[in-house]
């Protein structure tokens, strides 16, 4: 593990070493503490935060403290998405987990963290320093340097409360409201007259802070004040005020002080001194709806018998018991129930267009996409016996349905249907994606796919005009063009594709104009297994036109004379590369190409193209040195032709 480690972290130091100069913005690095205040006794973290592009790794000497202040708790970590964290006796390293893996940007990105305990035996107004020495970061512009954190240590100020408990001075537990929290300062209770004091008992979150509790103690009738005061180790003081109402001594009222009925009146009028009463209601009344108003406020009420009437003989009983639990009162309502004649119809998906009467049958309605039926439809008969049914009242259309309700007597006949015209609307789509995406100078690489958004297109010195056309995949989606003419170096051109509920896809096309013609080149592209089918493209000629010959382990294979080649059998382990012969009898190689088992796919950007990468990456900085740092800038930063 070990020596896989010393090998990684060469790597990265190599690569750092390696990666062209660019005039960006600064990288800026700092060690700061992350976890606010630090005290004796607590734990605190910090962590080494950066602000820059394309961060790719941290590296440095293990971080390094006063130990008799302070302990290690737990590992360091990584806090960024895709990242690894691994320590040697002399350096870690943190960063991103495979060679392929793209770099973060932002600001302050909180890289690695530490997580500490300060010991009980420092004091505060002591500080306390940790520091990371050869701290190298890999980003779009490289950082070293050492980096030091100074922690000022200080009182504990915390005056929280971590929990409340509450007993009545018979140790009966009390409830109050809402449940504790130590944010909440505020609660309430009731407690029955029989309490006279109550036992609180506060524990503080902090062990050195002090709890304090007044007006627990001689309860009165009504409202009662208790404050618990808590002041911290720093002096800072936080008040829970509880407030405690004692009830009044039990009520033995138990009459009501109103009775109503929305369905009618009561015969004879209400007195709270009657308790038997009659009353007629409409055929579709199967319940009544009833004000109650006891007169004794404390007092509670139940009722019985309300509930699917028959025509005649229906008792409402409103059984009143008073505070004391004890005291009764029962008023009984005599219901008759009329005969029955009408239906209505209810929902709650959308209104009915017209407003529904009992004699109009036919009825439009407008529904959102997502209402696939009318599940609150509800059609309630005038007369009780008689039934109904539904038809087309699922699986909704966009456009028009046609939802029946056939309504029958009691003897089975149908006298009715009424027609509801349910419009459902069509839902909004989100598909942001386009179809195509073309160039007018040549082929996008790779090949166009719409759920890839980041292409390449390579020209010579001087292109010209160049036109993006691009077409939505969804009907309702819009989607942009560009029409630009790029500069020497690195071009950025996006289109966007709007979907019809606002969400926008970028597909980012990189165009790379050359700064001087490069010599002619072949490269290889597709996957160099066996079995796979590859291409040999030429760049850098005005025609592709001659001869090509492809060689494994330097030998021509028979028979393959192609632009295009199929690996053979046998073939893994090999070297594999193509000759290219020009209208012109000149000879171009391409680079060699192994091909394994599951290799990575060649594309234009990645395969060789005549000259070795060293010689590639020192003519592209020959080239923006000569273009000068502003246009070097813009390259990297202007996303629109530097304009």
């Amino acid at each position: 593990m070990k020596k896989l480690l010393s090998v990684f972290l060469l790597s990265v130091l190599l690569l750092t070493l390696c990666l062209p100069f660019a005039a960006n913005a600064e990288t800026s690095v700092s060690l700061a503490n992350i976890s606010g205040e630090v005290f004796p006794g607590c734990e605190f973290t910090v962590g080494v935060l950066a602000s820059g592009k394309d961060i790719s790794y941290l590296t440095g000497n293990p971080i390094s403290y006063d130990a008799n202040q302070i302990s290690p708790v737990g590992e360091p970590t990584t806090r960024i998405s895709n990242w690894q964290y691994s320590a040697g006796k002399a350096n870690f390293i943190a960063g991103i987990s495979s060679m392929d893996a793209e770099g973060v940007s932002g600001n302050n990105l909180e890289l690695v963290r530490f997580t500490f305990r300060l010991k009980d035996s420092v004091q505060s107004g002591d500080t306390i320093t940790l520091e990371i020495h050869n701290t190298n970061i890999v980003a779009q512009e490289n950082f070293s340097g050492n980096l030091s954190c100074t922690i000022p240590v200080v009182k504990n100020s915390n005056a929280n409360l971590m929990g409340l408990t509450c007993k009545d001075q018979n140790d009966n537990n009390c409830t109050f409201s809402p449940a504790f929290s130590s944010s909440v300062t505020s609660y309430s209770m009731t407690v029955d007259n029989k309490v006279t004091s109550l036992k609180i008992t506060p524990q503080t979150a902090n062990d050195k802070a002090v709890a304090e509790v007044s007006g627990a103690s001689d309860l009165q009738v009504g409202e009662n004040t208790v404050v618990i005061k808590v002041t911290a180790d720093s002096g800072n003081t936080k008040e829970y005020i509880l407030k405690v109402t004692r009830k009044e001594p039990p009520s033995v009222n138990a009459l009501l002080e109103a009775l109503s009925v929305a369905e009618g009146t009561l015969s004879p009028a209400f007195d709270p001194n009657t308790t038997e009463y009659t009353l007629s209601v409409p055929a579709d009344k199967s319940s009544l709806s009833l004000g109650v108003t006891t007169a004794d406020s404390k007092a509670t009420y139940q009722i019985t018998g309300n509930e699917a009437f028959r025509k005649e003989g229906n008792a409402v009983s409103i059984t009143v018991t008073a505070e004391d639990g004890k005291s009764k009162t029962t008023y009984t309502i005599t219901v008759t129930r009329e005969e029955p004649v009408f239906a209505a119809i209810e929902l709650s998906e959308g209104t009915l267009t017209p407003e529904f009467d009992p004699s109009v049958t036919e009825y439009t309605l407008e529904v959102p996409a997502e209402i696939l039926s009318l599940s609150s439809l509800q059609a309630t008969p005038k007369d009780s016996a008689a039934q109904y049914t539904v038809e087309g009242n699922e699986e909704f259309i966009v456009g028009e349905n046609v939802v029946l309700l056939k309504l029958t007597s009691e003897d089975g006949l149908v006298d009715r249907v009424y027609t509801l015209r349910v419009q459902r609307a069509r839902p909004i789509r989100s598909d942001s994606a386009l179809s195509s995406l073309t160039c007018s100078y040549g082929a996008l690489s790779p090949a166009f796919s719409p759920e890839n958004t980041t292409y390449v297109l390579l020209t010579d010195t001087n292109p010209g005009a160049i036109s993006l056309t691009a077409a939505p995949r969804d009907e309702f989606a819009s989607a942009s063009s560009s029409t630009f003419i790029p500069r020497t170096g690195m071009n950025i051109e996006t289109i966007e594709c709007s979907a019809e509920d606002g969400t926008i896809t970028t597909y980012t096309v990189y165009v790379f104009v050359p700064a001087k013609e490069y010599a002619p080149a072949v490269l290889i592209t597709g996957s160099p297994a066996e079995g796979q089918a590859l291409s040999a493209k030429v760049l850098n000629l005005d025609t592709a036109q001659g001869t090509y010959t492809w060689y494994l382990n330097d030998q021509p294979v028979s028979g393959a004379n192609g632009q295009s080649f199929t690996v053979p059998a046998g073939s893994e382990g090999k070297t594999l590369k193509v000759r290219f012969v020009s209208a012109e009898n000149k000879e171009y190689f391409s680079d060699g190409v192994l091909v394994q088992e599951n290799p990575a796919i060649l594309s234009p950007g990645e395969t060789q193209v005549g000259m070795n990468t060293a010689t590639l990456v020192i003519t592209i900085c020959v080239v923006l040195v000569a273009l000068g740092l502003g246009i070097l800038f813009g390259i990297f930063f202007t996303k629109r032709n530097y304009s």
